[in-house]
């Protein structure tokens, strides 16, 4: 008989048992702590889209007035206005009619949905995702970042099951939030362009679809679009890349243990186009595969409580301890941890 579990059963592994309910129970205490902020940030694109359906400018006086006015966050965001695509305005306009707080808190239960649903294309546990501190806290910011993290981890599962038209269609609406998507969407086209010519053709007209329709609706938008955000880069204060440079080494690790090639250009998307809102590191939610066992819930683990200890972090320092030191280590010991050894050569007896 086999050494193993008797009657056949895995053994029960208490360790990450109790790392999966301490992180449950800190992500729990993360939801509660971060229901006192304020979910103002979607409300420059709910205005846009407010403006859009009334035959206004979504980047025009009329709007900008209303954004200055009635927006409670700071004078320098105000005066930048909208620095979000058109495409993302038309995304979200089913939104737009609905009072301010209630499409406040319908994007929330999205987003935090989206979160849920991630751990299934992710095969982790359904409350993971809502463990990872930046993502959640992104969602009750009412930030469309957490769902631009979902979007990319569907993109992810549509190329592990060679999926051409869904492929197609996570290209063409990552852009729409540029920071979180861009340069992940250009380069997943050029994979598409080398391996998968079908999904090629998806993103083409759908992108042509989003974007090109775009600009038939409202023909100025790529203009005024450009100049919202030459406001915006002026209202954040300092070089965002050399902040980051304490994060060198945790970047480092996490290109060099990450699951394949996406894994990687989803680390590029976020260092190359950096951002320094609390929640900016939830676009690198689909990294979590690749942290494993133990060490995946303790990296949920210190997330959560080093956001609980620190309240609403925001700049890049923070950021790199808080989020990226976590992640990177964890990717470490998975790949130390969790490799298994090479299978031992087969017996051979002699004459």
């Amino acid at each position: 008989m086999d050494g193993g579990a008797p009657n056949g059963r895995r053994p029960v592994r208490w360790n990450v048992l109790l790392a999966q309910g301490l992180a449950g129970a800190f992500a729990i205490l993360l939801v509660i702590a971060a229901l006192s902020v304020p979910g103002k940030d979607l409300f420059p694109l709910w205005a846009a889209g407010r403006g859009l359906l009334a035959g206004q400018n979504p980047y025009g006086p009329e709007v900008q007035a209303v954004i200055e006015r009635d927006w409670d966050n700071d004078a320098l965001f105000e005066s930048a206005g909208l620095s979000y695509p058109l495409p993302m305005v038309l995304l979200l306009l089913p939104l737009a009619p609905l009072p301010y707080s209630v499409a406040k808190t319908a994007l929330i239960l999205l987003s935090l949905a989206g979160l849920v649903g991630t751990s299934r294309l992710m095969r982790l546990p359904w409350f993971a995702p809502l463990c990872f501190a930046p993502a959640t806290f992104g969602a009750l910011m009412a930030q469309v970042t957490p769902l631009w993290a979902a979007l990319a981890v569907l993109l992810g599962y549509a190329i592990e099951r060679r999926s051409p038209a869904l492929i197609g269609l996570c290209v063409a609406l990552l852009p729409a939030k540029p920071q979180s998507g861009l340069l992940l969407a250009l380069a997943v086209y050029g994979w598409c362009l080398w391996r998968d010519r079908k999904a090629l053709l998806w993103a083409t007209a759908l992108g042509a679809l989003v974007w090109g329709g775009s600009v038939l609706l409202v023909p100025s938008w790529p203009a005024d679009w450009l100049a919202q955000v030459s406001k915006y880069a002026g209202a954040i204060p300092g070089n965002v890349f050399v902040a980051y440079l304490p994060a060198l080494p945790f970047i480092l690790l996490l290109l060099w243990h990450g699951r394949g090639w996406y894994s990687r250009a989803v680390v590029l998307n976020y260092v190359l186009l950096p951002q320094v809102g609390g929640y900016s590191p939830g676009v690198l939610l689909p990294l979590l595969p690749s942290v494993r066992g133990w060490a995946l819930w303790a990296t949920l683990l210190s997330t959560c409580l080093l956001w609980l200890t620190i309240p609403i972090p925001g700049d890049a320092p923070l950021l790199t301890g808080l989020v990226l030191a976590p992640l990177g280590l964890g990717a470490l010991l998975s790949a130390r941890a969790f490799t298994l050894p090479p299978a031992p050569a087969p017996a051979t007896h002699g004459d």
